[in-house]
């Protein structure tokens, strides 16, 4: 029976030795292996170590934090800094405190370290806190055996900073802002000056000549005995001024400061009665709150027509709804019956704010939550024959929408004879010969 040989390996002679000799033993001969297979041996071992120390199996989980220590005034003897905390989770349940606080240390002393970057700590003196004791774990077993059972629990860790160290640290950070925005006004201050002071150089010779000749006696030249070096220095004097004059620039108005903010103290006894009156829940009307509520609406306006006009347009005789014309809004309305405004004969009114979409120019509609009166058909309803008292009954909706038509109709109508009522009477007072009517 005949055997099939492999292919021929080339193993490399590093295998098996220190690691300081490997990159002299590699073989420059050998295909196929590179500088990570010099590392075989060490993971060998270590792999060979986990495979004989399997994971733990009772564990806990760990909740570490950054505080620092307060005055015994304030509640609670620790505050948390910024947002350090870490959870750590698959703990041996049977670690020791030197180990929870190496855990600890080394989880939070970095971000502490990068919180107050720049601060020269000394995290000789802070102190881990580890409340953890093996027997918390512990709990009695349902199932009828004697000894308790393990339940894995979470255990909260602080790294604790002195309370004389953290003082010192916020002293130092009011120091640094404080310098930081003392260069900020510094430097504001700088740019302010520099955009309020010009030194040019021809401008202010000739400011300077100005000045001089202004204080200098002007000669007028006689004219019996004309001087030539007298006029000259007149004309020389002239022109220098009258050439100063039109190219000094325009005088810049010194930069005012804004005025600073006066602090004025509330009058003590003007607080007091503005936080009780505004702690005050007599006033609140809950009714009104709980009676209030919102209908989406489609809103026609009612048009007017001269009659002339409804006479002439059979279609015109009577109100119609179109759709084109309409809007949508929404209508707010307030039932409660102690907001109710009024209740007549057989309508009722209570308050409510109406918002179209868009805002018409006039009439309902013109701004956003404009006030109106909600008015609503009823029937009274009497307990009894003998009763005078009556309660308010809606009708259905059919019947509420056909009164409503109804009354639109008669409003339209009204309208439109009101019109030629008033017409009417501008004729007349227009024709008549009486003096008292004009």
């Amino acid at each position: 029976m005949t055997h099939s040989t492999g292919p021929d390996i080339a193993v490399p002679l590093s295998w098996g030795q220190p690691q300081n000799m490997a990159h002299a033993a590699q073989p420059s001969h050998s295909s196929g292996y590179s500088v990570n297979h010099v590392q075989y041996s060490t993971e060998r071992e270590c792999w060979a170590k986990l495979s004989y120390a399997l994971p733990p199996m009772e564990t806990i989980t760990l909740n570490i934090s950054a505080v620092h220590e307060v005055g015994a005034w304030k509640k609670g003897h620790w505050v948390a800094i910024g947002n350090i905390r870490e959870g750590k989770k698959d703990v041996d349940a049977c670690i020791d405190a030197p180990g929870l606080m190496d855990i600890a240390f080394d989880t939070i002393l970095p971000k502490i370290l990068t919180f107050g970057a720049g601060f020269p700590w000394r995290i000789e003196e802070f102190v881990a806190l580890v409340p953890y004791f093996i027997s918390q774990c512990m709990v009695p077993s349902k199932k009828g055996s004697k000894g308790p059972t393990f339940k894995t629990k979470q255990f909260a860790l602080m790294v604790v900073v002195p309370e004389a160290q953290w003082n010192e640290y916020e002293e130092w950070v009011e120091k640094a802002e404080l310098e930081v925005a003392t260069h900020q006004v510094q430097v504001q201050h700088q740019v302010e000056t520099v955009e309020n002071v010009t030194t040019p150089t021809q401008p202010t010779h000739q400011a300077q000549v100005q000045d001089l000749v202004s204080h200098q006696p002007v000669i007028m030249p006689s004219i019996d005995q004309p001087s030539t070096s007298e006029s000259t220095k007149w004309s020389h004097r002239h022109n220098l001024s009258t050439t100063t004059t039109s190219s000094l620039p325009p005088h810049k108005k010194p930069a005012v400061a804004p005025p600073e903010a006066v602090f004025s103290s509330p009058d003590c006894t003007d607080l007091k009665e503005a936080l009780r009156a505004g702690g005050n829940t007599t006033n609140f009307d809950v009714a009104q709150v709980l009676g209030t509520y919102t209908e989406d609406i489609q809103f026609y306006a009612i048009p007017t027509r001269p009659l002339a006009d409804i006479l002439k347009n059979p279609v015109y005789h009577s109100f119609q709804l179109d759709p084109t014309q309409s809007m949508i809004g929404k209508l707010m309305v307030n039932s409660s019956s102690c907001s109710m405004l009024r209740a007549g004969g057989f309508k009722t009114a209570h308050p409510g704010w109406i918002s179209l979409a868009p805002l018409v120019e006039s009439g309902l509609g013109l701004i956003p939550g404009q006030n109106v009166a909600v008015k609503r058909p009823f029937h009274k309803v009497f307990p009894s024959a003998s009763s005078f008292m009556y309660k308010i009954g809606r009708f259905s909706l059919v019947d509420e929408i056909a009164k409503l038509f109804k009354e639109a109709n008669v409003l339209y109508w009204s309208h439109s004879l009101l019109q030629l009522t008033y017409a009417f009477i501008d004729r007349c007072i227009a024709s008549s010969d009486d003096p008292l009517l004009e």
